[in-house]
């Protein structure tokens, strides 16, 4: 397989497996359908959800298949009935009214009263701020699902800081007074907030090593983990060694649910060292794998788009660019 054929080969794999990162569960779903990879294939499961821990769904399958945990990384696809207010806040987060939408998900969360569905509608909601630019507001949010599901694979959707040269309104903004009081989820974004920041720098950097050995969510140590090599980035004088090929090796074992943020800063790493194919096959995952945070997804296409221009690859680098224009024209970086 060529170079220029991978490059398709992972948007189109991206556009396939997105699914179940993208979607949440309904407030009072009466059935389930998975479509899970099985056996070499994909197979579609019946039946109904009991819970979700951390990164595995337990679905009891109808007839007299029982009950099985499914590790979400198998799962492509997740349809559902929703109730009216459920509904309603998808419709309008499609359209883009994103206070809409919140105030639908809210009154849907309110009627819920299956524990494990609370986490599946709060992130609805936690969705429908940071699309309408109040990732501070979002924060709170997470606060609530990690002390629900403190290993929530959810977690992975935090609007956190990967890329400092965005627009403010375009990524997250907090106070630094909680930076070494709050909780895991308060004190990873705000050191995500001001690591580009001298003045805060130091103090940044120690919360996220002590974040990536002692927090109780994975995915927490995950992100922290990825936090730290924005360093390579933001040191211009180039003294701090960017180890892409360990990195790519840590990113490539992350769950999927976490490697959005992560693949955006080990695609520039590698497009600074003038890897470009490599950093397009990276940069690709986050605006079709996770697409939680418009700004990111905008971002990472046009730096794909733009290591691909790099590469020679003028007529895939021209399909993304449209894709840009097409999906994020609301966003600086298609500009």
């Amino acid at each position: 397989m060529s170079k220029s054929s991978l490059v398709l080969c992972v948007w189109c794999f991206a556009l396939n497996v997105g699914g179940i990162f993208g979607q949440s569960l309904s407030a009072h779903a009466t059935s389930h359908s998975l479509t899970i990879w099985k056996d070499g294939d994909w197979a579609t499961l019946e039946g109904q959800v009991r819970n979700i821990s951390g990164s595995a769904l337990v679905f009891e399958q109808a007839g007299a298949f029982g009950v099985k945990s499914i590790p979400f990384s198998m799962i492509r696809k997740f349809t559902f009935t929703s109730d009216p207010d459920f509904a309603r806040g998808t419709s309008s987060f499609g359209t883009k009214n994103f206070e809409s939408a919140q105030r639908h998900f809210e009154k849907a969360l309110e009627s819920e009263g299956r524990a494990w569905a609370k986490p599946e509608i709060l992130v609805r909601i936690a969705e429908s701020m940071i699309a309408d630019n109040r990732r501070h507001d979002a924060i709170g949010v997470f606060e609530q699902i990690s002390r629900l599901v403190p290993d929530s694979r959810l977690l992975g959707r935090l609007p956190l800081v990967w890329d400092e040269r965005l627009p403010e309104i375009e990524r997250l903004k907090l106070p630094i007074d909680q930076l070494t009081t709050g909780s895991d989820v308060r004190r990873l974004a705000i050191a995500s907030s001001v690591l580009h920041d001298p003045r805060h720098q130091r103090r940044a950097i120690s919360v996220l090593k002590k974040l990536k050995v002692v927090s109780d969510s994975s995915a927490i140590s995950h992100l922290a983990t990825a936090q730290l090599w924005r360093l390579g980035l933001l040191d211009t004088t180039e003294t701090v060694q960017m180890l892409t090929d360990v990195w790519e090796k840590q990113w490539r074992r992350m769950p999927g649910s976490v490697r959005s943020g992560p693949g955006y800063v080990l695609g520039r790493c590698l497009q600074r060292q003038n890897e470009f194919d490599r950093a397009a096959l990276v940069l690709l995952w986050s605006p079709y794998v996770q697409f939680h945070d418009r700004s990111l997804a905008a971002a990472g296409l046009r730096s794909a788009a733009d290591c691909l221009t790099a590469a020679g690859r003028k007529s895939e680098a021209e399909s993304v660019y449209r894709e840009l224009l097409l999906q994020f024209s609301d966003q600086s970086s298609s500009k």
